[in-house]
C-alpha cells in the first residue's frame, strides 16, 4: 500500500492506494490541473461547487472513453473474428492448391502416358504404311506376273489351235 500528500487546490490530502506514488501523484495533479481551470473560467465558485464539477467532468471523460473501449473491444472482436474467416480461406486455399499439385502430377503423369502411347502408335503406323507399301509392291508384281501369264497362255493357246 502506497500513501502521498498531494496539493489539490491549495489543500493537502492524503491519498493512499495500491498503485505507485508516481501513479497518485499523476492523478491528483489532474484533479488539481481541472480545478483550477474551472475556478479560472468562474472565479465565483466556492471550492465545493468546484469539486463536484471537477468530479461531474472527470467522470463523463471517463464514461466517454469507457464507451470508447468498449467500441473498440467489440471492433477487436470483429477483427478477430474477420481473421478467423480470413485463416480459414487461406487454409482453404492451401488445400486447393495441394489437391490441384496433385492433380498436376496426376495430368503430367497421363501426359507421359499418351506421349508414350502415341510414340508407339506413330512407330506402329510407319511400319503398317512399310508393309502397305511392300504389299502394294507385291500386288503390282503380281498383277504384271499375271498379265503376262495370260499373254502366253493365250500365245499357247493360238498355238496349239
Amino acid at each position: 500500500m502506497n500513501k502521498v500528500t498531494v496539493k489539490i487546490a491549495n489543500q493537502e490530502y492524503t491519498v493512499v492506494g495500491e498503485e505507485s506514488k508516481e501513479y497518485l501523484l499523476k492523478i491528483a495533479s489532474r484533479v488539481d490541473d481541472e480545478m483550477e481551470d474551472l475556478l479560472l473560467k468562474n472565479p465565483k465558485f466556492n471550492y465545493s461547487a468546484c469539486a463536484v464539477l471537477t468530479a461531474i467532468n472527470i467522470t463523463d471523460e471517463l464514461c466517454k472513453q469507457k464507451e470508447e473501449l468498449e467500441q473498440l473491444k467489440e471492433k477487436c472482436n470483429s477483427l478477430e473474428e474477420y481473421k478467423s474467416k480470413l485463416e480459414s480461406l487461406l487454409d482453404q486455399k492451401e488445400n486447393c492448391i495441394q489437391d490441384l499439385n496433385v492433380q498436376l502430377g496426376e495430368l503430367q503423369e497421363d501426359n507421359s502416358h499418351v506421349k508414350e502411347i502415341k510414340y508407339e502408335f506413330e512407330n506402329e503406323m510407319r511400319e503398317k504404311e512399310s508393309q502397305l507399301t511392300e504389299a502394294i509392291e507385291l500386288s503390282n508384281q503380281f498383277q504384271t506376273r499375271m498379265f503376262q501369264l495370260q499373254v502366253e497362255i493365250e500365245e499357247l493357246k493360238k498355238k496349239t489351235k
